[in-house]
């Protein structure tokens, strides 16, 4: 068949776009010089005679210049399907044009060989779309019964059936002419309308890959009365559950990755933006999905002459949505770092949160209403709409991310770990480890650290804590451009200290967890080492006043008035101490001994300083123990005799 298909009737590339310069392509993406190839509002008689002009089915064509002498495709007439007698096209024909023959074909066909297994076959729906493509639209009308009863059926094996005929049809009449593509549309689109409102959860995989793979390598021009029946706001958001969910999976596969269907990524996200907060779970998540098909357009391009380009001109883009959606999200916490318009979606002001006691964790009290109004509820369906839309556009992208993303940082961090709503906090939880794993262009990492700096603000612990997670997992995974850049070092490692001395237990001891990893990984340079050991001392050693010959402590009213708790201050040096034994377990670097020995000097200090010290010897004993004959040769003998008094419990000898 292969051999004797129609012959195409192609025509120089010139005739389609006129003349072809052989010069740099310039820029990639939707521009004026290749809107004509946009899927675009026509009536009939302009479709017509556009029906008739030449068209190529190539996806990548015009998005970044044209291939040296490319050819393009004119649609075949109804005398080229016409064959010769003794042809093997002939023979082909006379056979699926036999009713009975294409009964029995179709008898065959629809046949369920396994239960559960029978899935859509590409081959087939290949096989069919080249009959459709050679014999023309006479095979059309004898599969059309066919096709209309077995979509009425309600066995699964002859909904299968039925979506790869549909395919075949849509796929061939592509190169049909005008006349005999809309004779053809005229009954596919009530079949189309049958399958929508029929779909079940066992036939929605097929029709979904007929959908997607029939609007593959397509003019989408052509394709308007399928488009058109899908990208409607009666059927993508006015229907049950199940049915919004399979109508959007269908548009987001039609509409995936096509450059040339501007008008309707622009129809379809003005349908959904009133929907964020879609009441059913399921079909939130296929907004999500819908988005971030949506979205990935949004491309800029940096480097020389590019700095204000993007290959997604005109569509929706990532800002646009998050200025939409962001006075829709309601901060739970009190957050001085950012203005009243980023807060609540009911317009009143957030309460002010009690602030923790220095060294407790109890629970935050901003996620433990008894109560949450609908206006409450309304905003926290929209972040989980957000958060599921941050893990599709960072899972289906190439691209990195935009720095607009960072700005739902705040609204993630406070959700996790909150019991109120456990899909919320699932969600919120899964989006920033997804943030946190993207490798960040250059431009994107100042940025993150501004949003960061505003974080550690809050007033809430678990954002705190959150944050801290977020910073130790996105500084490795950009460690190189991170350190590489003295800036950056020291905007970290200040964030770092300044939440080592946080009001929260739980916090410092985050953060002293952090700085291990900081200085394990000789984040922070030699030089840099020795003025923190420096300034942490200074944070557990009494400050002293020479009076005369002699040398006093500091009244204790001398300290400043806004001073933090100097337990807290006294607490975070004792961390920051621990941080630095714990940062190297199979080796004892010339400065810990010194440590330790400061540390064993403070065991008798008020709770929860001895607790912290003990706990970071455990360590080091756990982590030493097995080379400790090579290890102990770093301390003196005085040293190594407070070390056997720390290391050894003294309950082995009672």
């Amino acid at each position: 068949m292969k051999l004797e298909k129609v012959p195409s009737n192609k025509v120089p590339l010139s005739e389609m776009i006129g003349p072809v310069a052989d010069e740099d392509p310039g820029l990639p993406g939707a521009q004026d010089k290749n809107d004509y190839l946009q899927y675009r509002d026509m009536e009939p008689d302009e479709l017509e005679q556009y029906w008739s002009k030449p068209f190529s089915v190539k996806s990548h064509m015009g998005y970044w210049g044209y291939p040296v002498g490319e050819r393009v495709r004119m649609t075949h007439s109804p005398e080229d399907f016409n064959t010769k007698p003794d042809s093997v096209r002939s023979l082909i024909s006379q056979f699926f044009l036999d009713e009975s023959l294409v009964t029995r074909f179709v008898e065959l066909n629809s046949l369920e060989h396994e239960k559960g297994l029978d899935f859509f076959s590409m081959d087939r729906g290949l096989f069919l779309c080249f009959l459709f493509e050679n014999i023309g639209p006479r095979l059309a009308q004898v599969f059309q019964p066919h096709i209309e009863k077995l979509v009425g059926s309600p066995e699964e094996s002859q909904q299968r059936a039925a979506a790869e005929m549909v395919y075949g049809v849509v796929r061939g009449l592509r190169f049909w002419d005008y006349k005999s593509a809309q004779q053809a549309w005229c009954w596919l689109l009530p079949v189309f309308q049958q399958v929508l409102n029929s779909v079940t959860l066992e036939t929605q995989q097929d029709w979904d890959y007929c959908f997607s793979g029939a609007s593959n390598k397509a003019d989408p021009n052509r394709l308007r009365p399928m488009l058109e029946l899908l990208v409607t706001p009666e059927n993508l958001v006015s229907q049950g559950a199940f049915k919004e969910s399979s109508y959007l999976l269908f548009v987001t596969n039609c509409l995936s990755q096509n450059w040339k269907v501007r008008e309707l990524y622009i129809r379809t996200y003005n349908i959904l933006r009133s929907h964020w907060d879609h009441p059913y779970n399921n079909v939130r998540h296929h907004i999500a999905n819908t988005l971030a098909t949506l979205l990935a357009m949004d491309i800029p391009l940096r480097g020389a002459n590019r700095q204000d380009w993007n290959v997604g001109k005109g569509f929706p883009t990532k800002k646009m949505f998050i200025d939409e959606v962001i006075p829709m999200l309601n901060l739970h916490y009190h957050n001085p770092e950012f203005s009243k318009d980023e807060t609540p979606v009911s317009g009143t002001t957030t309460p002010l949160i009690k602030e923790d006691t220095p060294n407790t964790s109890s629970e935050d009290v901003s996620m433990t209403t008894d109560t949450e109004d609908e206006e409450t509820k309304k905003s926290n369906r929209i972040l989980e709409t957000v958060s599921l839309w941050i893990q599709t556009q960072i899972r289906v992208s190439s691209a990195t991310i935009s720095t607009e993303m960072f700005r739902i940082l705040p609204y993630l961090c406070q959700f996790i770990g909150t019991e109120t709503d456990q899909d919320v906090s699932q969600s919120c939880l899964q989006a920033l480890c997804y943030l946190s794993v993207v490798i960040l262009s250059d431009h994107a990492i100042q940025p993150m650290l501004d949003m960061c700096k505003k974080i550690a603000q809050s007033h809430s612990y678990k954002t705190k804590m959150s944050l801290l997670e977020y910073i130790q997992v996105s500084v490795f995974t950009n460690f190189p451009k991170v350190v590489i850049n003295s800036h950056y070092r020291e905007q970290v490692q200040s964030l770092v200290l300044n939440m080592l001395q946080d009001e929260n237990l739980s916090v410092r001891q985050k953060a002293s967890k952090v700085l291990g990893g900081l200085l394990h990984s000789g984040f922070i340079e030699q030089n840099e080492t020795s003025k923190l050991l420096v300034s942490l001392r200074s944070l557990i050693r009494p400050k002293m006043t020479r009076r005369g010959k002699k040398f006093k402590k500091q009244n204790v009213n001398e300290v400043e008035d806004n001073a933090k708790d100097k337990s807290i201050l006294h607490h975070s040096g004792i961390l920051g101490l621990c941080a630095f034994v714990e940062a190297f377990p199979y080796d004892v670097p010339e400065f810990v001994p010194p440590i330790l020995m400061e540390l064993s000097t403070h065991l008798n200090d008020p709770q929860p300083i001895p607790t912290t010290i003990k706990k970071s010897l455990q360590e080091f004993k756990r982590t030493h123990q097995d080379n400790w004959q090579e290890h102990k040769s770093r301390f003196t003998e005085d040293q190594l005799v407070v070390m056997t008094d720390l290391l050894v419990s003294q309950n082995y000898y009672a």
